[in-house]
């Protein structure tokens, strides 16, 4: 009876660490961006399994991912609210729903850590190897939630040197390495043990301060004056029956100083109602443009006449109108799944904007003034594989966004951070326009040289600095790092079997 409490006992401590760890994760995304607290959070969990039975590790990972999930993505319940059902226990329900299926992935990465961890394969050197299949995982299976990843917090830490060599995933497996160092030096006991750790982690933190002088990507002899209007139109005015109209008028009247640039950006949906290439409105901008010889960027709900699909869009005018069509929809917020299945319960949703086609993958690049562009709307810029599809052509990258979805929270925040990772792996500055914040122009090494106000009817202004090349990252991607990963297991795993085989049996 007694030995059942204290294994009771035991797990309660395990599952309450496990979810206060994951939870301290929040410090380390943006808005907060303390970079070094999630390597202490992931080591505090890894000695959380180190200690648990396969069962335990299992519901452990269940409890860091309510932890890390629910600290980081809470708002999901305010679009729901806002745009769907207006009953705030059914939002917040979806949301918690939400939050515990994703937790699973890391009861996936618990359970198995520790069913292949052995003596001959220690925690050390599994864990990080897990973590990064389960996160590379997570960002493809179904439709993929490349949100959270761990490397986005190393943004502005020593260790995003790394991300034109390894990506966001590889900086993630290099975190969690760190984590697993930290954990072992915890355990261990023998000044020798934790000196073995200690040498190696040193080199590694101190070979990167001369890495971040390398550049593996050459600047144009093209530059182009850039201006980005942010509009931050009340949610009333957006989608009242005359928005058009409104918004075209606000928009006019931000960018009334603006037309004498290269490149003039409006941001995603900047119109709310759909539009075709024979709208008066934009024959009206294609004629601005031309007499200014100003080329106009903007976000629409774009009608095909043919067929009366809708697409998410980005319009690129100037003498002619060329289309970008988003490729990768946000589930139950552009589309929604089994749709004929699910009927009634979409029809209750009722969420504007949520019919939207799938665009073609071809088309990714707008040639703007000699310059080529990949654009992207939104949550593709998480997608590294979509942004890489651009590449190496593109010299810089635009995305249009509307986090006004998610009002006053961390959510906005959290998007620039990604972006800035995507600037800094690819080497490529990107050019972000958002409704209603934040909106920013970004340089090839991931800084924010200039960025808005959120919640603020703003323009910002730059020069911005076409890149040509390619990174080794964006050579090899998120399966070229796994591979490596795995590479780095097998001789370390080698080398260990060799040293208990061949030199600790003659001691």
């Amino acid at each position: 009876m007694r030995q059942k409490r204290s294994n009771l006992q035991i797990t309660k401590s395990n599952l309450i660490q496990a979810i206060i760890s994951g939870s301290l994760s929040v410090f380390s995304f943006s808005e907060i961006s303390h970079w070094t607290i999630i390597i202490v959070a992931i080591g505090w969990f890894l000695l959380v399994l180190k200690n648990a039975n396969k069962t335990e590790s299992f519901w452990a990972g269940w409890f860091f991912g309510i932890g890390y999930f629910g600290s980081n993505i809470w708002w999901i319940h305010i679009s729901i609210e806002r745009f769907g059902i207006p009953d705030p226990l059914i939002a917040v329900s979806l949301n918690a729903i939400f939050i515990c299926l994703l937790a699973f992935y890391f009861s996936i990465f618990g359970l198995f850590t520790k069913l292949l961890s052995s003596s001959r394969a220690p925690f050390l050197l599994i864990a990080p190897f897990i973590w990064l299949l389960v996160e590379i995982a997570r960002g493809f299976f179904l439709t993929g939630f490349p949100w959270l990843v761990v490397g986005y917090t190393q943004i502005d830490s020593p260790l995003s040197a790394l991300l034109p060599l390894i990506g966001a995933h590889g900086v993630s497996f290099v975190v969690v390495c760190l984590a697993a160092c930290l954990a072992y030096l915890v355990c261990s006991k023998s000044l020798i043990q934790k000196s073995v750790i200690v040498f190696p982690a040193m080199v590694v933190l101190i070979s990167l301060h001369f890495l971040q002088k390398s550049e593996y990507t050459s600047k144009t002899n093209d530059s182009l004056n850039v201006s980005i209007v942010q509009g931050s139109l009340p949610f009333e005015i957006r989608w009242s029956n005359n928005s058009t109209k409104l918004i075209l008028e606000r928009y006019l009247e931000l960018s009334k100083d603006e037309w004498t640039s290269d490149i003039l950006v409006w941001p995603e949906t900047v119109f709310t109602m759909p539009l075709d290439l024979n709208e008066a409105e934009v024959k009206l901008l294609k004629s601005i443009s031309q007499r200014t010889n100003t080329h106009l960027i903007l976000g629409a709900p774009f009608l095909q006449s043919s067929d009366n699909k809708i697409f998410n869009s980005i319009l690129s005018v100037s003498e002619s109108i060329d289309l970008y069509k988003k490729r990768k929809l946000v589930p139950f917020g552009e589309y929604f799944p089994f749709r004929k299945l699910f009927r009634n319960f979409y029809d209750i949703l009722n969420i504007p904007l949520s019919d939207f086609t799938q665009g073609s993958q071809e088309k990714n690049k707008f040639i703007i003034k000699d310059n080529t562009i990949g654009v992207l709307i939104c949550y593709e810029i998480a997608f590294a594989s979509l942004v890489r599809s651009s590449l190496p052509q593109a010299e810089l990258i635009i995305n249009l966004s509307n986090d006004s979805w998610f009002g006053r929270s961390i959510a906005a925040f959290q998007h620039l951070q990604i972006v800035r990772v995507r600037a800094a792996e690819l080497e490529r500055p990107i050019i972000r326009a958002t409704n209603t914040g934040i909106s920013a122009i970004i340089n090839y090494k991931g800084d924010v040289i200039v960025s808005s106000e959120q919640f603020t009817a703003q323009v910002i202004d730059g020069l911005v600095e076409g890149r040509m090349g390619s990174t080794p990252y964006s050579k090899i991607g998120e399966l070229g790092v796994a591979f490596y990963a795995l590479g780095l297991v097998l001789i370390a795993l080698t080398i260990r079997f060799l040293r208990n085989r061949y030199i600790e049996p003659r001691k």
